[in-house]
């Protein structure tokens, strides 16, 4: 069944499909399926499976809108997401439009989620194309890979030229988080503000994904404080 046209009849078996093989717990709205299913939880799934939404998509479209708003209208902005899974709904935002350009490093879609969206030959559509940039990473990958890679995506918000940039902040990247597949370690943060730095405007930081409790404050303090280092 493709995504865009799912029924609203869908079912429970049919959910699962779509993300087959790989099993993925859906936590609905009320914390429980069983209730309120047909009026409130097939419709906020569809929906979500619909627009391809990411949980924090919203937050960066509002703050993408409100630093906008505030600028004056020669003004360009750019997102950059760090955070371990794809941006997709941040993606589908921007996909068609030609004033914001989206670039994000996250793990591969061949070996976890959103699994529909976030590979390499993803770039745009209509005058949307070639505002976006995805940078799909292996299972594994370790600091060295992904500052890399982070080089990349800095690179090329450098070459775009931007007044700000609005970085989906998530740390769970993390070699300890319960979701990762990557190797980053706690000092890698700190490098990673650092190097966020060299993109040469202002940025606001939208926090996202982090699910190592005891480290996650660190980690994000990390990236504020290399960011501010320089």
């Amino acid at each position: 069944e493709n995504l865009p046209g799912l029924r609203l009849d869908t079912t429970n078996v049919e959910i699962a499909a779509t993300i087959a093989p790989r099993p993925l717990l859906m936590i609905s709205a009320t914390g429980d399926w069983t209730n309120e299913t047909l009026e409130v939880e097939y419709p906020a799934v569809r929906a979500l499976l619909i627009t391809g939404t990411h949980l924090s998509a919203p937050a960066v479209r509002a703050a993408s809108q409100q630093a906008l708003k505030h600028a004056a209208h020669h003004q360009v902005l750019r997102v950059l997401d760090i955070d371990y899974h794809h941006g997709n709904g941040t993606q589908a935002i921007f996909w068609r439009r030609d004033d914001v350009f989206f670039t994000s490093l996250h793990a591969d879609p061949h070996d976890d989620y959103p699994y529909l969206s976030g590979h390499a030959d993803e770039c745009g559509e209509g005058i949307g194309r070639g505002h976006t940039l995805n940078f799909p990473l292996p299972v594994g990958t370790a600091s060295a890979a992904y500052l890399a890679a982070l080089e990349q995506a800095i690179d090329a918000l450098r070459e775009r030229r931007c007044d700000a940039v609005v970085v989906s902040l998530g740390v769970d990247t993390f070699e300890k988080d319960p979701i990762s597949g990557f190797k980053l370690r706690a000092a890698d943060y700190l490098e990673i503000g650092r190097r966020i730095r060299r993109v040469g405007v202002p940025a606001l930081f939208v926090f996202e994904g982090g699910y190592a409790t005891d480290e996650v404050g660190d980690n994000t303090v990390a990236v504020l404080v290399g960011y501010e280092r320089g």
